[in-house]
């Protein structure tokens, strides 16, 4: 699809023609797994047009299901020792432990 993935027409494009390669294998649902931006965008679309789209399961990408789990961790233990252990673990630098914890750093 030559277009931004960004935009909502796009998105629509990509469930549609997701949803026909499934219809053409017999699959009962059609199953997409997207990055954080387009998941909201094509949830939004899924739930805008329920019974068109009620075979389909969205999924968030692994990476931003780890880059939020991340974030959720940091800021849960964060001022519970997490940070001191990290850099003393040498798991971080003391410059990027604020970012990582924050889920900023992912490199």
């Amino acid at each position: 699809i030559p277009s931004s993935p960004t935009e909502r027409s796009t998105v629509l494009e990509l469930i549609r023609r997701s949803c026909a390669i499934s219809h053409s294998l017999n699959q009962p649902y059609t199953i997409i797994t997207v990055d954080q931006a387009i998941y909201a965008l094509a949830k939004q679309i899924v739930w805008d047009r329920p019974e068109d789209f009620k075979s389909v399961v969205l999924r968030l990408g692994s990476f931003h299901v780890a880059y939020n789990f991340l974030g959720v961790i940091g800021k849960r233990f964060r001022h519970a020792g997490l940070e001191q252990l990290m850099v003393e673990s040498a798991i971080v630098g003391p410059s990027a432990v604020g970012a990582v914890l924050d889920a900023r750093q992912y490199n």
